[in-house]
C-alpha cells in the first residue's frame, strides 16, 4: 500500500474509531491488510498531525488542526495545563501524569518563535523562551486561558 493510501486509511480509522494507543491503531490497520513498523506509524502519525485528546470517556487520538494551533492555543492550554509558573525567560506548566510530552509536542509542532525549546517530564513541561519579555507575554496568554 502506498504511503498516501496508508495515511488516508489512518485518518479514516482515527475519525471512525476511538483509538487511544498505537497498538490499537496497528490492530485496526491489520484488519485492512496493512502491516506497518512502529517507526513508520509514528512518522505517519506525526506528519498527519495526530495528537491525543482527553474527553469524558478517556484519551484518544484525533487530527489536530495545526493552523488553529499556531493562532490560538486556548483549547490546548485548557485541555492540558493544571497550573503554570514563570521565572525570567522560563515557564513551567504542570499537567496530568503523562500529558507533559503531549503539550510539548503541541509547542514543538507549532514552532512558535518565542519558544526556543521544550523539556517534558511525566507531568511537568519546561518552556524556554527567547527573552523575559516573550516569556511574560506567553505566561499571560496561558494564565488567561486556564483561569
Amino acid at each position: 500500500m502506498s504511503r498516501e493510501k496508508r495515511r488516508k486509511l489512518i485518518t479514516a480509522i482515527i475519525r471512525d474509531h476511538p483509538i487511544s494507543t498505537q497498538a490499537e491503531l496497528v490492530t485496526e490497520l491489520s484488519k485492512h491488510g496493512v502491516s506497518v513498523t512502529q517507526a513508520t506509524l509514528s512518522r505517519d502519525m506525526r506528519e498527519l498531525g495526530l495528537a491525543k485528546f482527553r474527553n469524558k470517556d478517556g484519551i484518544f487520538y484525533a487530527i489536530y488542526n495545526q493552523q488553529q494551533n499556531t493562532s490560538n492555543f486556548t483549547t490546548v492550554y485548557r485541555q492540558f495545563i493544571l497550573s503554570v509558573d514563570s521565572v525570567m525567560f522560563m515557564i513551567v506548566c504542570h499537567t496530568r501524569l503523562g500529558e507533559a510530552a503531549l503539550l510539548a509536542n503541541e509547542f514543538d509542532t507549532a514552532k512558535r518563535p518565542e519558544v526556543l525549546g521544550t523539556i517534558a517530564g511525566a507531568d511537568t513541561l519546561l518552556l524556554v523562551c527567547e527573552s523575559v519579555k516573550s516569556a511574560d507575554s506567553l505566561f499571560g496568554e496561558i494564565c488567561d486561558a486556564v483561569k
